[in-house]
């Protein structure tokens, strides 16, 4: 996330369709193991002025994440859980929450230590955070 949205499976990169889909998917990934609210992720992709159809379309953009995940050789990672979805990864393997782990750790370093945990967390960045993911409101 720290760049476009994009998740590398076992056999390749998932293949995300739209910005909405990598918006829904950074999003979980941020909060890697928590459940996020089905409302929460409705804010993030439409604001203050859902469509009416907005959990529907929410529901379907899951469902192709989740092929999307499958077919680059992740496990079931997209679960269902009240009252939202899931990410069920790692945190480490979430460049953001990475990162904020390495900057977590220069904090609790020794000067010269410090510099090189700080250079190794700035090369997780490729670019703007969410670059091709269409963040609206303010469910982060």
């Amino acid at each position: 996330m720290l760049g476009p949205v994009e998740a590398i499976g076992p056999t390749g990169r998932a293949e995300l369709h739209g910005a909405r889909q990598r918006a829904v998917l950074g999003v979980l990934a941020l909060h890697a193991g928590s459940v996020v609210p089905i409302p929460r992720l409705v804010d993030v992709l439409w604001g203050e002025d859902p469509p009416r159809t907005a959990v529907k379309t929410l529901h379907s953009h899951v469902a192709r994440i989740r092929q999307a995940l499958e077919d680059c050789g992740f496990p079931p990672v997209l679960l269902t859980r009240k009252p939202g979805y899931v990410l069920t990864v790692t945190p480490s393997s979430v460049d953001a929450l990475r990162f904020e782990e390495e900057l977590r750790a220069a904090k609790r370093s020794d000067p010269g230590q410090a510099v090189t945990a700080l250079r190794e967390a700035l090369r997780l960045w490729h670019g703007e955070a969410f670059a091709d993911a269409e963040l609206d409101g303010w469910g982060l």
